[in-house]
């Protein structure tokens, strides 16, 4: 959901993107229960001062409970969890010098700076 808000942000016509992301071979969509609602309600209590939300909470509690233990992420707050969770591993794509670049298709029109929304976690 992370990648997918970005690139409603990012770009004007995100759609095509987000679905050659949501069709990128390995991916997975893992469905929400009530387990993970339950174990992400702890996390921003248990974590506080990290600047970590419910939608956050959400995808570290579904990771955990599909053994999923590496997180690509540009969000300060879940960078922090890197060195609180144990099960964590926290990859900055953005500044990993060492990455591929995931190929999403097409380039798209970007948002012009001036109508670009600042990105909320």
């Amino acid at each position: 959901m992370e990648v997918v808000h970005y690139l409603q942000k990012q770009l004007v016509d995100s759609q095509t993107a987000i679905d050659r992301f949501l069709h990128l071979e390995d991916t997975k969509v893992a469905e929400l229960t009530q387990e993970d609602i339950v174990t992400a309600t702890a996390l921003p209590q248990d974590h506080a001062n990290t600047g970590i939300g419910g939608r956050d909470a959400t995808v570290l509690a579904a990771m955990h409970r599909h053994d999923v233990t590496e997180l690509w992420t540009h969000d300060t707050g879940l960078k922090r969890l890197d060195d609180r969770l144990d099960w964590l591993t926290v990859v900055d794509p953005v500044i990993a010098e060492d990455l591929e670049p995931i190929d999403i298709g097409e380039e798209t029109d970007a948002v012009d700076e001036t109508e670009r929304q600042p990105y909320e976690n």
